[in-house]
C-alpha cells in the first residue's frame, strides 16, 4: 500500500462503511487493519474517536481506548500487536513498458505501452524515438512526443545515419553508439542534450558494432556485443563509456558471442538477453555482476532485436524474431524471486 500516513486509512476505513450502511458490522475488522498506534494523539482524540461511526460501535471504542493507553505508556501493551506499530513498506509505484515502431515485417510507426500488472496494451506517450530504418533508407532523424498537445515534433537530427544503433540515457542526456549507416558498421557515438537541443560528438569506440545493445547506469555507458561489418564476426566484447574521463575502454567480455542482444540494467548490473551468433539465435541470458559474467535462466524462446525491460522487479522480453518469424510473446523473469524460470504472459501485442 501507498499512503501518507494512517490516517489516510482510517478515512478511506470510514469512507468505504459509510457508503453503504449495510457494512457496519464489519467496522471493527476493517478497522483492526489500520495501524493505529502510528496516528498522532491528536487525530485520535480530535477525529477517530469523535467520528459517528466509531461511536455507534463499542468494540471500535474499546479498539481506541487500547491504542491510547499504548500511545501514553510508549510501551507495548496487551492487544497491541508488533506488526500494528510497524510502519508500512510502500510497495513501488507501477511501472509501465513502451514499444516504438520496429518492423513487423515492414517498418512501422505505432507507439504501444504494455502495464504488466494488468497484462494490457494501450496507446500512450513518447518521448524521443531516434534514428533507425524507414522502409527504404537509414535515417539520423528524431521524432519527439509532446503529450501535452498530444503530437510529435521534430527533434534535432543526429550527426550520422544510424540504424540498429543502441540508445541509453544518460544523466538527462541521451547517448546513440554505433549503428549502420546503409554501407558500413559504426564505431561513432554522439551525444544530445535536451536543454542545448544540439547533437556532440563523443570518442569513438575501439571496434565498429551494429546491432549493439547499450544501457547506462551509474554515469557510464555499456555497448554490448553487436556485429563488427569490418572483420565480419558477431561480437562478444563489451565496452564502457565513462561520462567523467570521457573515453571508452574494455571490460570483460561476455561469455557468448551476441548480436541483436536485448540489453538493461537491473539492480545497478548489466543484463544481455538473446542475439545471435552468425547462424543461431539465442535464448540464453548472462549478467555482468562485480565477479564478471554469469548466467541466468534461459528464455523460454529463442529472440533476437527483442526488447529487454526492468519494470517492477521483473525482467520483460518483448517480441523479436527467432530467425524463422517475427515474434508477438512476451515473458519475464524475477531474478531475485525463487521461481528462477521464464513465464510466458498471455498477452501479446499486434504484429
Amino acid at each position: 500500500m501507498r499512503t501518507e500516513g494512517e490516517e489516510a486509512v482510517f478515512e478511506a476505513v470510514i469512507n468505504w462503511v459509510r457508503y453503504d450502511p449495510s457494512r457496519k458490522p464489519a467496522l471493527a475488522r476493517v478497522l483492526s487493519a489500520v495501524r493505529l498506534p502510528l496516528i498522532s494523539q491528536e487525530f485520535l482524540l480530535d477525529r477517530a474517536y469523535q467520528e459517528p461511526l466509531i461511536q455507534e460501535s463499542p468494540a471500535c471504542i474499546a479498539m481506541l481506548c487500547s491504542v491510547y493507553h499504548h500511545i501514553l505508556k510508549k510501551e507495548v501493551t496487551p492487544g497491541i500487536a508488533a506488526s500494528w506499530i510497524r510502519p508500512r513498506q510502500p510497495v513501488p509505484l507501477s511501472q509501465l513498458i513502451m514499444l516504438v515502431g520496429g518492423q513487423a515485417p515492414k517498418a512501422i510507426s505505432c507507439v504501444d505501452t504494455f502495464d504488466p500488472d494488468s497484462q494490457r496494451w494501450s496507446s500512450r506517450d513518447l518521448v524521443y524515438a531516434i534514428g533507425g530504418f524507414n522502409g527504404s533508407a537509414r535515417i539520423r532523424s528524431v521524432e519527439i512526443y509532446d503529450p501535452r498537445r498530444d503530437l510529435w515534433l521534430t527533434g534535432p537530427s543526429m550527426e550520422v545515419r544510424r540504424s540498429t544503433a543502441g540508445v541509453a540515457v544518460l544523466d538527462g542526456s541521451i547517448v546513440a553508439a554505433g549503428g549502420f549507416d546503409g554501407s558500413t558498421g559504426l564505431c561513432s557515438a554522439e551525444l544530445l542534450d535536451p536543454r542545448q537541443g544540439q547533437w556532440m560528438a563523443l570518442p569513438s569506440m575501439s571496434t565498429r558494432r551494429s546491432s549493439v545493445g547499450v544501457a547506462a547506469v551509474n554515469g557510464v555507458v555499456y555497448a554490448v556485443g553487436g556485429y563488427d561489418g569490418q572483420s565480419r564476426v558477431c561480437l562478444n566484447s563489451v565496452e564502457m563509456y565513462d561520462s567523467r574521463a570521457n573515453r571508452w575502454r574494455a571490460v570483460e567480455p561476455m561469455l557468448e558471442v551476441r548480436s541483436g542482444a536485448g540489453v538493461a540494467i537491473y539492480k545497478d548490473h548489466v543484463i544481455a538477453a538473446g542475439g545471435h551468433n552468425g547462424p543461431l539465435v539465442q535464448s540464453s541470458v548472462e549478467m555482468l555482476g562485480e565477479n564478471g559474467w554469469t548466467f541466468l535462466p534461459e528464455m523460454s524462446v529463442c529472440r533476437r532485436n527483442a526488447g529487454i525491460v526492468v519494470a517492477n522487479g521483473f525482467v520483460f522480453a518483448l517480441g523479436g524474431d527467432d530467425g524463422a518469424c517475427n515474434l508477438s510473446s512476451m515473458e519475464c523473469l524475477e531474478i531475485d524471486g525463487a521461481d528462477q524460470r521464464w513465464n510466458t504472459l498471455q498477452a501479446r501485442f499486434v504484429l
